[in-house]
């Protein structure tokens, strides 16, 4: 009876753990990304995907509005089976704690595939602002409450820097809101606003040629693409720390060995060594942490940002 047990296995009659993933994958998968074609995110997942090797195509799908929210939808309805992943950002750890009824659940209605990379973030001013550095910018606040225009992206994550940074520093700023980080910058090189925080892959040329002066970055190292512009937790707010990031997730409940050939491809892609040249040299920072790593990172953004949003009573229909 051992005997015809053992052959059953090996000629897989009977299902061994894991049988649910055999002949994975068999169709093109769809790599789903909340934001217009052309941004950051969608330009990692291009990359990324491009190197996945499971023997059919990764095509990558714009399903960009209502801050991520219709894309997280979409997935998260999706069937279980690894033939749709969401490429997720910032906002998958914002909307939850800052919109009533989401349609789902960032943690519940997902399963973690792997983190990709962060996307440090930089407070830029006009160069008509009268400062020189982050430290005669914050005095300049001080004593000109309200008077500096500092553009956002409601319920963003440059929304959620500008609030953080408002409430280490004991300042104020006259927020303007915009719906993308497009027209934003626009009104910050005409001078209309008169400071943002941005991810920095899009405002690197704008600091070379001038338009820009970059004060200060959000994470807790500089970066070498700005190696003279200092930290926001250097410069005294101790702990201070905002940046966007990117990371694939599986609707709840994939197999795990899906979740396993899914999770072995992403990180060997955002590895490899031209992809990883490539974004870091716009300043990305390529992590490729497996399921573990995004569900706790997934963790530690929830909390940081529930915080924010409840200590500034931010409210955004």
């Amino acid at each position: 009876m051992k005997t015809i047990l053992a052959l059953m296995l090996v000629f897989g009659v009977i299902a061994a753990p894991g049988a649910s993933a055999q002949g994975y994958p068999n169709k093109p998968i769809r790599l789903i990304v909340p934001v217009p074609a052309g941004g950051a995110t969608d330009m990692l997942a291009r990359r990324v995907a491009e190197k996945i090797s499971l023997g059919v195509p990764v095509l990558v799908e714009n399903k960009a509005g209502a801050g991520a929210r219709i894309a997280s939808q979409y997935v998260a309805q999706s069937q279980p089976d690894g033939y749709t992943l969401l490429m997720a950002g910032s906002t998958h750890s914002i909307n939850n704690s800052l919109f009533k009824n989401v349609p789902y659940d960032a943690v519940r209605s997902f399963t973690p595939i792997s983190l990709i990379g962060t996307f440090p973030m930089v407070l830029l001013v006009h160069p008509s602002v009268p400062v020189k550095n982050y430290r005669e910018f914050a005095a300049y606040a001080k004593s000109n409450p309200e008077k500096i225009k500092c553009g956002g992206v409601p319920g963003g994550a440059n929304h959620l820097a500008i609030e953080l940074l408002m409430s280490k520093a004991g300042i104020k700023f006259l927020q303007v809101p915009y719906k993308g980080d497009a027209p934003m910058l626009t009104d910050l090189m005409g001078g209309h606003i008169d400071c943002v925080i941005i991810i920095t892959t899009t405002v690197l040329s704008g600091i070379k040629e001038g338009k820009f002066k970059a004060l200060a970055v959000t994470g807790l190292k500089r970066l070498p693409i700005l190696p003279d512009v200092p930290t926001l937790d250097e410069l005294g707010l101790t702990g201070y720390q905002a940046g966007s990031w990117s990371g694939v997730f599986a609707p709840a409940s994939t197999p795990p060995a899906v979740v396993k050939a899914l999770a072995d491809q992403f990180i060997h892609a955002a590895r490899e060594p031209s992809v990883n040249q490539y974004l870091s040299s716009l300043g990305v920072d390529m992590v490729a942490s497996g399921p573990e790593g995004l569900r706790e990172f997934l963790a530690d953004e929830i909390a940081r940002w529930k915080a924010v949003i409840t200590s500034a009573k931010i409210v955004v229909e």
